[in-house]
């Protein structure tokens, strides 16, 4: 819903489903919904928010062993509606290859 642009009708859907896995005690579709809650703030240019419940996400990711959403829910990517991109990670410079063998 959110990528068709029906981001309004699924803000509450996703609220909703949160209280569901925390009731369940559903870890990884915690850290799922969060990542995914954290796009309004950040279209709406509260970048904070967005980076605190990105950074919610990859801990609980971290805690139930879950080394590939830890990992996407470490970057913040641009939105579509905002130029402002976040990389919670750092740049990786390649090392220069070295010409002696």
């Amino acid at each position: 819903m959110i990528s068709t642009g029906e981001g309004a009708a699924a803000w509450p859907l996703l609220e909703d489903s949160l209280q569901t896995f925390r009731d369940l005690g559903l870890r990884r579709g915690e850290a799922q919904v969060l990542a995914y809650l954290a796009e309004k703030p950040r279209e709406d240019g509260d970048l904070a928010r967005a980076i605190e419940l990105t950074l919610q996400s990859a801990k609980i990711a971290g805690e139930v062993d879950w080394a590939w959403w830890q990992s996407f829910s470490s970057t913040v990517p641009p939105s579509s509606n905002s130029s402002a991109g976040i990389s919670m990670r750092p740049k990786i410079t390649p090392l220069p290859r070295s010409t002696s063998r």
